[in-house]
This record gives structure tokens, C-alpha cells and sequence, in this order.
């Protein structure tokens, strides 16, 4: 579409067209239903800095957009496009320049067709693409004759379809390039990309030879280079695409079911269970974003307003037009007195914040407008509803509440909803059964039906009043899981009755999720003016219809419910909060279903009966039964040691039960985890089997849970399966306690500090490293990379070759990427030594953000006495030291000159503070149109340092007018500078020391110092901003210790030994050869074939010959391992020889079956691998996994 509009322009301007450069990004996708209307829409314009009386041969930028019914305008694409004039060659060196490109164009070419010798199948490569989720038609699959080498390289013949047949009287509008031949240019991806295994359209053949650098990580974008001939000159390229990039998208399990991907692995990944967090959990899911930050920030704004206008009209309003006020204007005068005596005094408010509040959105617009009707309005002059619904200022300012409503006039409360649940022409499996849409109006259901008509029969639209009760208005009482209600429910006279209506509609267990004001704010006035905030007739609301989280509480517990279950308040640490998002849940309106008896089998003689005791008392309390407590036998846990009379009582136990919870736990030295493995295979197994609630839970370590909190967690989830019996939780009964993604971070062996000091090297023993916010990205998988730590403080251990400033025992402070663990190693110029006075922690502190102060003010910036530097977001430790950095030259940085830089408005606070001139230095790390604005602001011969990396990555553009003041631009990358320019890192270490001691700046510098056992707790302070001044990790150098989570590390190169014997279990069956071999490759010179059928089939006798004469020793060992005896008879027998090595690894192979027999091979198998062996792999099919029927 974009080289289409940009050939017409050029068409219009006579100009003929000898290139077309593109650079375009796509956003996201078009998705085209069958039978669905869809509306796109191109715009071009000339780029940003460009005009329109230029000529085409210039850059232009463009967007392409669809519009549909219900979903509105979406944006797919976005980029730049230029169309190059065919000029004459510059006759200053213009001809060689391009017979130099075309020859290295074609010397490129020919070595991609001389390497690429490997032919792929092309059925192949579409049917595997296919598997990926993309289904290319007949027009697009033109891929042919396909060869790649082992170096990124690939070629391939492209046949241009004859695209006229699919169309409608062959008719087909001429254009530069077809659609499906420019999308086979870019098929070669998938080549490259590993689409593909080994391996006569009529039309005009294309070449297309495709080179991508060394493959990267997978997750992360990558980039091809693209080139394409065709027949009429096969050494020069017709075009050329430099740079794709791709990200790839993952395995959204919600997608169309195309096929199943070709993942050799899976792993299981947990979600958190909604219906168990506390709002402490809920508060670690949901943080608030910049702009919720943002949004409080607006509110309070709004609110100032709003408190000016109240104050002016009592001061409008004299005492006898008090006395004769009538109905609600009494109670509304009362209201604003009441607001005003709470607040702080507002007497005036500048003019130009009335502007920004009125022009900010059509709430602050609203409040603005009825604010200075306000004294008429109170008076009865003036209806305050007229002036809401002219210019629709009333129907704008409900499209920008963020949040849910029950009604469809807008679609405000059931698109947000229908959107995440999936279904319409997404493409995605709706996890819902049918919606209903209720108003108090038909005709608002109107337009609901208009909107929603792509999610069809699922959706129903129906009127509802809610005061009234809902069947006698046709609803079917206890039909629904969930309610939604979004500032609905208070504008109702009674609000206990209309609570039991809601109740009404609920299913046992059903959930109500309530949104609802909570406490009055001024900006609330325009509402109060209206007669409607007068309804409410309860005692308890007379002073208006809202009430607190407290007493929702008590209304919710009074009707049915189990009370406020979850609070989330909008704002929750701002001033302004107000608005509160409830859950509640419906009681269930007997006790459990058929159930007379609870037992409680307590088998855990570790724990005591502590846990037993607080387990009877909740769950009488819960249900109104005092259950009973057993025991089946002392073994712990009792899968893990069964034998045949105690499998035959659990069968039974099993089969006498109308429902389980199997209860797990272990300890940080035992093995529980294999019983508890087993429970949960189990449980899965008579589920499936018999559908009967079978549900387990494992609490973790048990040492880290007091019976208290495992009391609360096993109520919790008996009450959710068992006494509630929400639909929700019959799908999905096995649930963990974790705590987050924080509390899982761990230490594990560094394999680099096997090998060899690399010369020019250091090695630290770190005493403290300084955590950034950076690092909590990345632990937290938000920014790529798992190297945690850039600056440390330590002592020299070793030197490497070459180093001579630095010897053993030296104290020093270095910039050393992945520096949180005992030892680090860096190159030794990016290492200086630290005084003998400083502490461990305030070194730490020092080389990330001192390094970077310095660099960019001194450095690149040159700032000098008496120039004035603009520093944003100057409370982080990075920005504190750029002051201190500055305050040292003596720049200006006056404390009254403080600007706020969360909006533009800093602007004019520069230009005043300047006289017009503006600073001589920006220090900035904004992004966007601040960006823009503050470079704006930089004086004439200024210098601009950009620390942020958004508009870097986002390759954004960038206003050049300003640059005609003789100002510079520079950007800041200290990992670039350690990388490239190590010397330069040296000496601004050493300035940054130098300058920390000279300037006395270790009085001003706070340094929070943490144990590296509470190393979750600094992240978390980071994480959600509690800190003041820097965090110092002590990592406990020195001789002493600290407890820590540790996972050993996989070794590099071949993981096993030849001087140790591997056991395969099950090694003579089809996996266990291919593991045998496996283990060859791996280094392994010594295995034990474990089997009850021995080497007897073809395939077996090859395959152990084959592993012998590669020169390792097989032994094949006849036994039966669930029978102990015989096993360790023949295993004696084998590992006494004296050509047999000590045992080290066993692998097993094999499926659960039904038999006594065979599950007494398994866990005799399983728990011998603990006492015995030192590792071992477990392969199991994956309905040991899932569980299927017949299986117990």
C-alpha cells in the first residue's frame, strides 16, 4: 500500500522512480474473519522534519489503520518510505561508488550459490510451518528448488503465482510489486529460522538468497539480510532487504488449534490461583504503573480545582438563600460545608491550572464547567444536568473512567471484559460460556447488540432493575458464576435489598466483583449537584450514597455473601484514593453436599499435632463439622514406602471417599518431594478416572511455614473445592504455595572460574555489590540477560598475566557485569583501588553511577563554572551524584529552581528561570515528547547527554530545528564504554574516587547495607521504591557465611565421567538405547544395561555393539528391580568385577501400569535413587503426567 501511494505521487509529479527505500515496522495484525467487514485506511505525509513542496525524493511517513465494527481504529503499521528520482550517476566518483557496490553485490551472490548446497523439502518446510501457527495459501506458497549451508545462508527460486485466477473476472489492477511475491522474498526466514528438515507453477522465476548472522538467543530479535534476482540479471540484486526483524511470538496456547508445535521439551508453568491470594499478594501482581502514578498526580489537580469552586460558591452564597434552600440542595449546601472543612484551604487558584485542568480531559473539563455555575446551580438557577450533556461533555468523561460498568451504552463495562475472555475474530477459544448484558434502558441494549455482534449466540441482552427482584423479571435465580458491577450498585434507595438481588443471581461460590467509590473527593461536586445522589433512604447513607470498604463489608456479610474477600484501591498510597475494586464471594446455601463426615488423616509425626488440632477447629468453624482424625501408617510420606497391605488400604480409603485433598510438604534435607510427586500423579489419575474432586496441595518447606499460615492455606483451598464448589475450581485442583519470582532467585556454580585467568585479568573476592534497578528488570525477566550485580568492592585474589598495578590483597572497587557472587573476574583497568578508610559498602556504591556522572558531564558534556545543567528525575542515585558531580565544577543548580517532569510543564519554568535562554546542559533520561521538549530547552551552544535507552531502541526521530543554536547531542551506554574503551572506564574510576573523598561527597551519599541472605528483601525494596540512598549487598567475604538458596550448576562439555558405570534402567527397550548412546557422546565409558527381557531383538544387539566399538564397555544385567533381592543380587554380581567402575548415574525409562507389581517397581526405583546414586534421569510418558483412566 505504501509503495503504491508513493508511485502515484510521484506519477502526479511526473517523476520517474529509479529506487524505493523502505523502513517499516508491523505492529500488529489484521485479522480478516469470513463474513466480517474491515475498513483500512492509508495516511503518507512528508516526514517529520520534511515539507510538502518538497519532492518525493524525499522521506515520507505513513500508517496504515483498520477499522470494524466494535473494535473501532487500530493501527498496524507504521514507517517511512522514499522514492529516489532515476538521475543521472554523480559524475563526482557517482560511477565508481556503483560499479564497486554492484560487484560486491555480485560477488556476494555467487558465494551464497556456490555454498548453499544442502536441498531442503519444501513440503516440508510449509508443513512445519504450518505448525507454527502461520497457514500460507496457494498464492504464497511459490518457495521452490530451496538450499542452505551450515553457514546462515540460504537460497531459493521464488515462481510468481498468476494471481488474476483468484480474482473475480480475471480483472487486476497493475502494481509495482505483488503482495504474495514481496512476502516469498522474506520466506527464507523461515529457513534460517529452522523450519525445515532435508530434503511447476506457471509464472516469472525470482531468486532469492537470504544471509543471517550467528543465530542468537531464542527470544530475541533477529536480523537477515535479504537480496533477490531475477533471470534477466542474475548477478545484481532487484532488491534488497537489509534488516528484518523478527521477535518471535510464543505458543499462545489460546490460539487457533492449527497443529502442535515440534517442542522436543515442555516445561509445567504455574499461574497464580486468583481465587486463593490475599491482598498482599494481589498488591505484588498488580503494581502500579507510571501512569496510574501519573493519573493520582491528575486527580489531586483536579481536585485543588474542585476545592476553589466550592470554597467560592459558599462565599457566594448568602445565609438567608441557605435558609430558604429546598429537597436536596439542603443536604447538597451541607455536603460541600462538611468537604471543605476536611480539606486543606484552597483560597485561589492560578489561572493558568484552571487552563491545564479544564484542557487535561472531560473530567477535569466537567469540573471546570459546572464549577463556575456552581452558586446558580445551588441556588436553582441553573439545571446542572444541561450543561453535563451539551457538546456530550457527560458522555466523554464516562469513556475515560478506567474501569468496568454494568450497562452497554458505551461498551465501557463489557468490551474490556469480552476482550480478555477471548472468543469474536481473535481467533481464541472464549473461556466463557454465554454473557448477559443488562440495562435499566432497551434502547442502550441496542446499540450493546450492534457492538457485540461478532461474539453472536453467546451473548444475550436483557433489561434489568436492579432494586427490584430478578425473577420476577425473568432471570433464573442461582444461574450465574459472576456478577460485574461498576459504580451501579450505590445509586439504588435501598442497599440491602438490592445486595439480596444480586445475591439472587449467583451461584453458590459464584464471585461478585464490585467497583465502587469509597470516599468522597470535591471532584465529586458535579454528581452532588444532581438530584439522583440524593436517593439512597438508608440510615446509614443519608449524607450521600457511598459507603467505605468497611461497610460494603457488613452489607455484603448481611445478604449472602462472605464480605470483602479482596480490596484494591485505584490510588492506594496517593491522597486521592477513592475508587476500590471488591471481590466477594456467594455462601454456599447448605453444607457440603451429601457429606456427614470430614476425615483428617494425619500421618506427619515430624509435625506434631499441632497442625491437626488448628485443622479440626477451622473446618468446623468453616462447615459446622468436627472432623475426625486417623492415621494409615507411621511411614512418611506413605507413597514413598509402600508396601502391599497399605496400597491395598489407600485403594480402599480411595474408593470410600466422595472427595480428597492430599496435603504435601518436605523438609530442606529429605526427599519428600518423590512422595509428593506420586500424590499428585495419583490425584490426577482417579480424577480422571472416576470425577471425583481430588485436589492437592503443597506447601513447600515446611520449616519456612508455621502451622498458622498452613492452617489458613488448607482451609482456603477445602473451602474453595469442597464447600464452595465454584465451577471455576473443578477443572484445575492442584495448587503450590509460592511466593513470587524474587523469592526463587538462587546461587549457583560459576563455570568460568574453572578455567584459566585470562590475561590482563583480575580476580575479586566481593565483599559488597550495589544493586540498581536494572538488575531487579532482569531478575525479574522484565529486560534480557541474567548477569545480576555491575558494581562491586572486594579484595584481589589473583592476577592475571600482564597486570602489574594490582597485586593480591589489594581492596578495589570495579565495574564487573554478573559481580553478585563470591568471586568476579574483570579486565584490570576496569578496577581501581579504594582507600583504606572507605568502607566495603560505600566503594560498591561508587563505579555505576559516579562512572556515569562524570562521563557525561565532564567528559561529553564539558560542563564548566557558572553553566547552568537541567537534571531530570534528580532523586535517583545516578541523577544524585550527576549533582554532586556538577556542584563540585560550581555549575548553577539552584534548590528553588526544582521543576516537575512528569508532564512538559517544565518548560516554562526553564525559559522563566532563564531569561528565555535556556540551559547550557540537559541531563536527561525522559523519553517522547519530553524528550523533545527538554531539548527545546537547551541554550544556545548547549550540550544535550541522553541517559534513557526508549527512544534509542525504539530508533524514534528527532526535531533537528534546534540544533540550528549550535548545540550538540550525545547519548551514554557505560557497559559500551567498559566494553570498547576500558582505559577510559579506568580513569573515570579513578576521578570518581578521587572526587568522592576530595568533595567530602560520603557525607551526603546513604548506602542501605543488606546481607546477601536478605538479598530478596533489597530487590523488593527496589522494586517497589522504598529506598532511600543506595543498596549494598554484603556477600559475606572473609570467612563468614550466610544462608543462601543454592542450585548446582550443569557442567560445561561432557556432563558425565569415563571413570565412573551408568545405570539405565530399561536400557535395552527403545529410549533406553537411544540413552545409551546418548550417554556415549557425553563421555560416559562405562554402562549397565538393567532389563527384565535382556538384549534379545536386532536392533538391541546393534546398538550394544555399536557402543563397543566406540570403546566403551556395556554390561546387560537380567533382573527385576521391584524385587529388591534379585536386584542387588545381579547388581552385586556385576559391579564386583574388577573391570567395573563405581556407579555414579542411573537413567530409567518406562509408563506406570496398572499392576501391584509395576508400581512397586517404580517407587522402589525412585526412592533407591536417593541412597544410592548421585544423579539420575527419570523419562516417563506424558500420560504419567496428565493421568488417564484404567491407570489405578
Amino acid at each position: 500500500m505504501a509503495m503504491e501511494a508513493i508511485v502515484q505521487q510521484s506519477a502526479m509529479h511526473n517523476i520517474s522512480i529509479g529506487k524505493i527505500d523502505l523502513d517499516v515496522a508491523i505492529t500488529c495484525m489484521l485479522a480478516i474473519s469470513d463474513g466480517s467487514t474491515i475498513e483500512t485506511m492509508l495516511t503518507l505525509r512528508p516526514g517529520r522534519n520534511e515539507t510538502p513542496e518538497k519532492s518525493t525524493d524525499d522521506w515520507h511517513e505513513f500508517r496504515i489503520f483498520s477499522w470494524s465494527e466494535g473494535r473501532g481504529w487500530d493501527q498496524h503499521c507504521h514507517g517511512f518510505i522514499k522514492a529516489q528520482e532515476n538521475k543521472e550517476v554523480n559524475p563526482v566518483g557517482g560511477y565508481l561508488r556503483q560499479v564497486a557496490y554492484t560487484t560486491q553485490t555480485a560477488q556476494q551472490i555467487s558465494e551464497i550459490r556456490n555454498a548453499c548446497t544442502v536441498n531442503v523439502d519444501v513440503e516440508m518446510l510449509y508443513s512445519n510451518i504450518l505448525t507454527s501457527g502461520v497457514d500460507y495459501g496457494p498464492v504464497f506458497r511459490g518457495l521452490t528448488k530451496i538450499a542452505i549451508n551450515n553457514d546462515h545462508q540460504a537460497m531459493a527460486k521464488i515462481h510468481v503465482p498468476n494471481t488474476k485466477v483468484y480474482i473475480p473476472y480475471e480483472y487486476e489492477t497493475k502494481c509495482t510489486i505483488h503482495p504474495a511475491t514481496l512476502d516469498m522474498c522474506c520466506q527464507t526466514e523461515w529457513v534460517l529460522r529452522g523450519h525445515t528438515k532435508s530434503g511447476s507453477n506457471a509464472g516469472t522465476p525470482l531468486h532469492v538468497l537470504a544471509h543471517q548472522p550467528p543465530i542468537l538467543s531464542a527470544g530475541q530479535p533477529q536480523s537477515t539480510r535479504v537480496l533477490v534476482t531475477v533471470p534477466d540479471d542474475p548477478r545484481n540484486a532487484a532488491i534488497g532487504v537489509d534488516g528484518i526483524v523478527l521477535i518471535p511470538v510464543p505458543n499462545d496456547t489460546d490460539r487457533p488449534c492449527i497443529g502442535e508445535s515440534n517442542a522436543l521439551t515442555y516445561k509445567v508453568h504455574w499461574e497464580p490461583c486468583l481465587d486463593l491470594l490475599s491482598n498482599d499478594n494481589y498488591k505484588q501482581i498488580l503494581r502500579p504503573s507510571l501512569e496510574n502514578v501519573h493519573m493520582a498526580e491528575r486527580q489531586q489537580q483536579i481536585n485543588w480545582v474542585a476545592e476553589y469552586y466550592l470554597r467560592n460558591t459558599l462565599s457566594c452564597i448568602t445565609k438567608q438563600e441557605v435558609d430558604i434552600l429546598k429537597e436536596y440542595r439542603q443536604k447538597f449546601h451541607h455536603w460541600i460545608q462538611s468537604t471543605i472543612d476536611n480539606t486543606v484551604s484552597v483560597e485561589s487558584v492560578p489561572e493558568q491550572i484552571i487552563d491545564r485542568v479544564r484542557t487535561m480531559s472531560a473530567a477535569g473539563n466537567l469540573t471546570c464547567k459546572i464549577g463556575e455555575l456552581l452558586p446558580g446551580i445551588l441556588r436553582g438557577d441553573v439545571d446542572a444536568l444541561a450543561p453535563m450533556i451539551e457538546d456530550d461533555l457527560l458522555g466523554r468523561y464516562y469513556q475515560d473512567i478506567d474501569g468496568l460498568r454494568i450497562g452497554a451504552a458505551t461498551g465501557g463495562a463489557t468490551l474490556p471484559i469480552l476482550r480478555r475472555l477471548g472468543g469474536r475474530i481473535s481467533g481464541t477459544t472464549p473461556r466463557f460460556a454465554y454473557y448477559t448484558c443488562t440495562d435499566i434502558s432497551p434502547a442502550f441494549l441496542e446499540k450493546a447488540k450492534v457492538k457485540f455482534e461478532s461474539w453472536g449466540e453467546q451473548m444475550t441482552y436483557k433489561t434489568l432493575d436492579i432494586t427490584s427482584d430478578p425473577a420476577s423479571q425473568g432471570y433464573q435465580p442461582h444461574s450465574y458464576d459472576l456478577v460485574v458491577a461498576c459504580n451501579v450498585l450505590h445509586a439504588t434507595p435501598e442497599i440491602m435489598q438490592t445486595m439480596a438481588n444480586v445475591r439472587i443471581l449467583l451461584k453458590s461460590g459464584g464471585r461478585l466483583l464490585l467497583i465502587e467509590e469509597t470516599t468522597g473527593q470535591p471532584r465529586h461536586f458535579p454528581f452532588t449537584a444532581l438530584p439522583g445522589w440524593w436517593l439512597s433512604q438508608d440510615a446509614t447513607r443519608m449524607d450521600g450514597p457511598l459507603l467505605d470498604v468497611a461497610g460494603w463489608n457488613d452489607v455484603m456479610k448481611a445478604r449472602g455473601f462472605s464480605g470483602v474477600d479482596l480490596k484494591l484501591y485505584d490510588f492506594p498510597d496517593a491522597p486521592t484514593r477513592c475508587g476500590c475494586l471488591m471481590l466477594s464471594t456467594a455462601n454456599a446455601t447448605q453444607m457440603l453436599e451429601g457429606q456427614t463426615e470430614v476425615v483428617i488423616v494425619d500421618d506427619d509425626i515430624h509435625d506434631g499435632p499441632n497442625l491437626s488440632e488448628r485443622l479440626v477447629k477451622g473446618i468446623q468453624d468453616l462447615i459446622g463439622v468436627s472432623p475426625t482424625t486417623t492415621a494409615l501408617s507411621e511411614a512418611n510420606p506413605i507413597l514413598a514406602q509402600l508396601e502391599k497391605g497399605l496400597f491395598e488400604t489407600i485403594q480402599k480409603f480411595i474408593a470410600s471417599a466422595r472427595g480428597i485433598l492430599w496435603v504435601i510438604g518436605h523438609t530442606k534435607t529429605d526427599s519428600r518431594s518423590l512422595g509428593g510427586n506420586m500424590a499428585v500423579g495419583l490425584a490426577r489419575t482417579v480424577k480422571s478416572e472416576t470425577g471425583m474432586p481430588f485436589a492437592t496441595l503443597d506447601l513447600g518447606e515446611r520449616e519456612s511455614m508455621s502451622d498458622v499460615e498452613a492452617t489458613k492455606h488448607i482451609q482456603n483451598v477445602f473451602s474453595e473445592v469442597f464447600y464452595r464448589k465454584s465451577q471455576l475450581m473443578q477443572e484445575d485442583l492442584e495448587f503450590t504455595v509460592r511466593h513470587g519470582m524474587l523469592d526463587e532467585l538462587y546461587f549457583t556454580d560459576d563455570a568460568s572460574s574453572d578455567r584459566p585467568l585470562t590475561e590482563g585479568f583480575i580476580e575479586i573476592q566481593t565483599r559488597c555489590v550495589g544493586l540498581n534497578f536494572r538488575d531487579v528488570l532482569i531478575a525479574m525477566g522484565q529486560l534480557h540477560g541474567d548477569l545480576l550485580g555491575q558494581g562491586c568492592s572486594g579484595v584481589i585474589t589473583r592476577v592475571g598475566a600482564g597486570v602489574t598495578e594490582f597485586q593480591v590483597g589489594h581492596r578495589v572497587c570495579a565495574m564487573s557485569p554478573g559481580s553478585l557472587s563470591n568471586y568476579t573476574r574483570c579486565p584490570a583497568v576496569c578496577a581501581w583501588t579504594i582507600p583504606e578508610s572507605m568502607s566495603f559498602e560505600i566503594a560498591a556504591s561508587i563505579p555505576a553511577v559516579f562512572c556515569t556522572a562524570l562521563y557525561s558531564l565532564v567528559d561529553l558534556a564539558k560542563l564548566c563554572q557558572g553553566e547552568s545543567v537541567l537534571i531530570h528525575a534528580a532523586t535517583s542515585r545516578a541523577r544524585q551524584a550527576a549533582i554532586i558531580v556538577a556542584q563540585s565544577i560550581r555549575a548553577k543548580l539552584a534548590e528553588e529552581q526544582i521543576f516537575y517532569s512528569r508532564d512538559t510543564s517544565f518548560a516554562i519554568g526553564i525559559q522563566q528561570a532563564t531569561g528565555g535562554w535556556g540551559v547550557d546542559v540537559a541531563l536527561n533520561s525522559l523519553s517522547g515528547d519530553a524528550l523533545q521538549t527538554t531539548l527545546a530547552c537547551v541554550a544556545p551552544f548547549g550540550r544535550f547527554v541522553e541517559l534513557g535507552k526508549r527512544d534509542i531502541v525504539q530508533n524514534s526521530r528527532l526535531e533537528m530545528g534546534p540544533f540550528d543554536k549550535n548545540i550538540s547531542f550525545t547519548s551514554v551506554d557505560l557497559g559500551l564504554v567498559r566494553e570498547k574503551r576500558p582505559v577510559l572506564l579506568r580513569r573515570l574510576l579513578q576521578d570518581s574516587l578521587d572526587l568522592f573523598v576530595h568533595t567530602k561527597a560520603q557525607d551526603k551519599w546513604s548506602v542501605t547495607p543488606l546481607p546477601v541472605s536478605e538479598l530478596e528483601t533489597g530487590f523488593r525494596a527496589l522494586q517497589e521504591g522504598q529506598v532511600i540512598g543506595k543498596i549494598a549487598v554484603r556477600m559475606m567475604g572473609g570467612g563468614d557465611d550466610a544462608m543462601v538458596k543454592v542450585y548446582p550448576a550443569r557442567k560445561p562439555g561432557n556432563i558425565l565421567k569415563s571413570d565412573a558405570s551408568y545405570i539405565i534402567i530399561g536400557g535395552t527397550g527403545g529410549i533406553g538405547l537411544d540413552l545409551a548412546s546418548w550417554f556415549l557422546q557425553q563421555g560416559a565409558k562405562h554402562l549397565i544395561l538393567i532389563s527384565q527381557n535382556g538384549v534379545k531383538n536386532g536392533k538391541a544387539l546393534q546398538t550394544v555393539q555399536e557402543i563397543t566399538n566406540n570403546g566403551a564397555r556395556v554390561e546387560v544385567c537380567w533382573c527385576d528391580i521391584s524385587d529388591m533381592k534379585d536386584m542387588e543380587k545381579q547388581l552385586v554380581s556385576v559391579l564386583q568385577r574388577p573391570d567395573v567402575l563405581p556407579q555414579r548415574w542411573s537413567a530409567t525409562t518406562g509408563n506406570i501400569q496398572t499392576a501391584w507389581h509395576r508400581l512397586a517397581t517404580y517407587v522402589f526405583h525412585n526412592w533407591h535413587r536417593y541412597v544410592v546414586h548421585n544423579e539420575e534421569i527419570l523419562v516417563n510418558n506424558a500420560s504419567n503426567e496428565r493421568g488417564f483412566p484404567c491407570m489405578s
